[in-house]
C-alpha cells in the first residue's frame, strides 16, 4: 500500500518521489502533505494562513491547527480538550451539484432524499460508508458532519 511508513522509508532511500517547493531549496521526500505544511508556514502571509485567531486585537495566523490550538492555550489562555467530542453523532446530507450515470448511484440519491439525517450505523447498515464516501468525493451528496462538541459549542453560544 502506498499510504504507509514502509512506502515513505523505501522512497527516503531511493528518491523516487521527491516534493520539490516551489519558492525554495525545499525538498521533501515524505508525504506531499508536508511540502503543504512548509509553503503555508514559510511562504504564505499570516492573514493568509488556514487558522486565523478570533480574539480581539490578534492578528496571528497558523498554518496547522496544533500551533493554532497552542497559540489560544499559551495567549489567550484558552483551555482546548484534547481529542474530546469529536465523534460524529449524525450526518446531515443535501444534494450535490453532480448526476450520476449510474442506476446504483441514482437509488442511493433516492436513499439520501428521504434520509437526510444519517448515523454511522444506518449508513454502514444501508449502503456501506464506502458508498457513502464514494458519493461526496463525486459531488453527488453535501454532508456536514456533527458532533458533540458542535452541539455543546452551540448551546454555549446561544
Amino acid at each position: 500500500m502506498r499510504n504507509n511508513t514502509n512506502y515513505y522509508r523505501l522512497n527516503k532511500q531511493t528518491k523516487k518521489v521527491i516534493h520539490i517547493c516551489p519558492h525554495c531549496s525545499y525538498s521533501t521526500t515524505g508525504p506531499k502533505i508536508t511540502l503543504k505544511h512548509h509553503i503555508l508556514s514559510k511562504h504564505t502571509e499570516e492573514c493568509d494562513r488556514p487558522f486565523q485567531c478570533q480574539y480581539e486585537n490578534c492578528d496571528r495566523g497558523f498554518a496547522q491547527k496544533s500551533n493554532y490550538d497552542k497559540h489560544l492555550s499559551k495567549v489567550h489562555n484558552k483551555k482546548i480538550p484534547n481529542g474530546r467530542n469529536k465523534t460524529v453523532l449524525y450526518y446531515h446530507v443535501s444534494m450535490g451539484d453532480n448526476e450520476p450515470s449510474t442506476k446504483k448511484t441514482h437509488k442511493r440519491l433516492e436513499f439520501y432524499k428521504k434520509n437526510i439525517i444519517l448515523t454511522y450505523q444506518k449508513i454502514d447498515n444501508t449502503i456501506g460508508m464506502g458508498s457513502f464516501h464514494y458519493d461526496m468525493r463525486f459531488g453527488y451528496i453535501n454532508v456536514e458532519s456533527i458532533t458533540e462538541r458542535d452541539i455543546l459549542n452551540n448551546v454555549v453560544r446561544h
